[in-house]
């Protein structure tokens, strides 16, 4: 017979006041940053490090609209095309 442990609870998912920026790993449209869970209210929290990708939302909602619309007239090559263009240009 196989025993499989299976954790009775997991944590609540954590939140952005739950985590602590370290350090500012990228930045340009959007930041990468370096962030530690603080969280300790649960018993299977501990402290971990791991990147976060922080897009503001203006950036989302502009860039959403314009992909949404792209694909739904199957322009998907014109988004590569612009993508491509936008990399060069930087």
């Amino acid at each position: 017979m196989i025993y499989l442990w299976i954790p009775q609870s997991r944590p609540p998912p954590l939140t952005l006041s739950d985590l602590e920026c370290i350090k500012t790993i990228g930045e340009s449209h959007c930041k990468v940053l370096l962030v530690k869970s603080t969280r300790k209210s649960h018993r299977l929290d501990s402290e971990h490090l791991f990147a976060l990708k922080a897009i503001p939302r203006k950036h989302v909602r502009e860039n959403a609209v314009r992909l949404s619309l792209e694909i739904a007239h199957g322009n998907e090559s014109t988004l590569i095309k612009a993508h491509q263009k936008g990399k060069s240009a930087n």
